[in-house]
């Protein structure tokens, strides 16, 4: 299940929404971030107790692997044959995901070698402790954390980008006065990253 909407610049914003959330959630964000763009806003395929995620866990911050990886392939997948579906260029993709979206995000980039180069994850976990070591080199990201999360702990944030300079992406990495929730200041850090 998936959200698309029809952009004019020939580039593509795909979307993860956070936990509990759903397909409509980041689109208003990501207008924000590009309006002319390509949407293409994915829904989570898992129910955990009514809310939607896009994989399954054990309990909070302990993620079920084999539930990770299978949705992980499912995602590289569908991006892949929406491209074809809705004609948009894979070279001009940014992933942006919101907490659990951003780990899925992780992931994806973790597994996949050349397809995607471009994306924004704002409050990630380490989505799995020995990914695949590969070279990344042609990925630029932009992780976006809040100094008083409770969830993630800052440590965490910063050993996630270290995994991802380890294997040559490009980070940059944004420390927020905030916890897990969005703020309105982050719109214009993402939206000057987007655009150099």
């Amino acid at each position: 299940m998936y959200r698309f909407e029809q952009g004019t610049n020939g580039k593509t914003l795909v979307l993860f929404h956070g936990t509990g959330g759903s397909e409509h959630d980041l689109i208003p964000f990501a207008r924000m971030i590009d309006h002319d763009a390509n949407i293409i806003s994915f829904r989570g395929r898992v129910n955990e107790y009514g809310m939607l995620r896009f994989f399954k866990r054990i309990s909070p911050g302990v993620f079920d692997l084999d539930s990770l990886i299978l949705e992980t392939n499912f995602y590289i997948k569908s991006i892949q044959e929406l491209s074809f579906k809705h004609h948009f260029n894979l070279e001009k993709v940014t992933l942006l995901g919101y907490s659990n979206g951003a780990n899925i995000i992780g992931s994806i980039l973790f597994h996949q070698t050349d397809l995607l180069s471009k994306a924004i994850l704002i409050r990630p976990m380490i989505p799995l402790r020995e990914p695949p070591f590969q070279d990344l080199s042609h990925l630029r990201m932009i992780v976006l954390s809040g100094k008083y999360d409770t969830i993630v702990p800052l440590q965490e944030v910063h050993d996630l980008k270290e995994m991802f300079n380890k294997r040559k992406a490009d980070v940059t990495l944004h420390l927020l006065e905030c916890g897990h929730g969005l703020i309105p200041e982050e719109v214009s850090i993402i939206k000057h990253w987007y655009e150099q």
